[in-house]
């Protein structure tokens, strides 16, 4: 009876290997490498933000304070904008859905600064084929802080494996408990297709 638990322990757990999605970072000369040999393919639209917040959609829960949008000048570190969250006392997200397939590996990008307390994030969450969010708390759901050393800007590189059942992937840029005079910028934002 022992080995008989064990053993549909075991084939339950091999059954979970692929229902999950998976993450893992990669550097900078690896993504570059890939780029460059012709085996990503770009989904993101306007991910250097220069057409306004086009192609992405905005959530904030009820009373937020929170503001997001473009900027220029010295907040752009590709082009002439990039996108700035400020105020996001109980958080924002800025994000793109795109339609995917299980077992599926994309390449998640952006370039990030900040100013102030609080934090900045790219999240990435799952939707079934028929719209239904996987549920909160699912381990498919994937968070990065930004991680800022000084006054320069950061690069988030992740790569995702789709989880089984999924149809649709979100992919927000956020930041929550921010003061009044604090913000984050983020710019060359990219969801890469590997080839």
């Amino acid at each position: 009876m022992k080995k008989m638990k064990m053993f549909v322990l075991l084939m339950f757990a091999l059954s979970m290997v692929n229902v999950f999605a998976a993450a893992e970072k990669m550097s900078a000369e690896e993504f570059n490498k890939l780029k460059k040999d012709g085996k990503l393919e770009s989904v993101a639209k306007n991910p250097s933000f220069e057409k306004y917040r086009k192609g992405y959609s905005i959530w904030k829960p009820k009373g937020s304070k929170a503001i997001a949008e473009t900027v220029g000048g010295e907040f752009a570190s590709d082009g002439l904008k990039s996108l700035k969250i400020s105020n996001s006392d109980k958080g924002i997200s800025v994000f793109q859905a795109i339609l995917v397939e299980p077992g599926e590996k994309y390449i998640i990008t952006v370039n990030a600064i900040k100013q102030g307390e609080g934090q900045a994030k790219l999240s990435v969450r799952f939707k079934n084929a028929k719209g239904k969010w996987f549920y909160n708390g699912h381990p498919s759901a994937k968070s990065f802080l930004v991680e800022q050393k000084g006054s320069d800007w950061s690069r988030i590189i992740q790569v995702i494996t789709v989880p089984k059942k999924a149809g649709r992937m979100i992919v927000m840029l956020g930041a929550k408990g921010q003061k009044e005079n604090d913000f984050v910028c983020f710019d060359e934002f990219g969801i890469f297709k590997i080839k």
